[in-house]
């Protein structure tokens, strides 16, 4: 009985030694590599909102999406709408769906936070300015409500968006 242990160890040893070396996962997010969106300019927005706003203002342009493009690009966006995950590979799919001239037309509109601020606004949502500073003087409670206020309002803008993005996408689709 003895021996076949041994015998078997070395034989699940052997073949684990044999075996390639796993493919390390990246600790930091990966950007979308098109080359051609951009977060190096000063107040630039992330790059889903540059993409989901390039794409809304796009519309009634000569670089508008066509329906072809829009029912390829519906899933990413209900995928990305429903992540909580890293969206770099989802943003990447919605990239290479679109031609140069497109995300060039976007990289060319150097969508910023104060765009975004004024599509919230235009779109109902109230964001308010962040505080500079480090809080000093709050109360923890307080530097705590102060956080959560901030990444509610960010987070419905997000989901806001996109949720407009799949509007305006299941529209030119049909």
């Amino acid at each position: 009985m003895k021996r076949h242990t041994i015998i078997w160890v070395l034989i699940i040893g052997f073949l684990a030694a044999c075996a390639p070396a796993a493919t390390p996962i990246p600790e930091t997010p990966t950007a979308p590599t098109s080359g051609f969106l951009s977060t190096g300019y000063t107040d630039a927005a992330n790059l889903r909102s540059q993409l989901a706003l390039g794409i809304l203002r796009m519309d009634g342009t000569p670089n508008a999406v066509t329906p072809e493009q829009a029912h390829i690009m519906i899933p990413l966006w209900q995928d990305l709408r429903n992540t909580q995950m890293d969206d770099s590979v989802l943003l990447q799919q919605i990239e290479a769906a679109l031609t140069v001239d497109q995300l060039t037309a976007i990289a060319g509109m150097k969508i910023t936070q104060t765009d975004m601020q004024a599509w919230a606004n235009d779109n109902g949502i109230t964001m308010e300015i962040r505080q500079t500073g480090s809080g000093k003087g709050l109360s923890p409670e307080a530097k705590a409500t102060r956080h959560a206020q901030q990444t509610a309002t960010a987070g419905e803008m997000n989901t806001t968006l996109v949720d407009s993005i799949i509007k305006h996408l299941q529209s030119i689709s049909q």
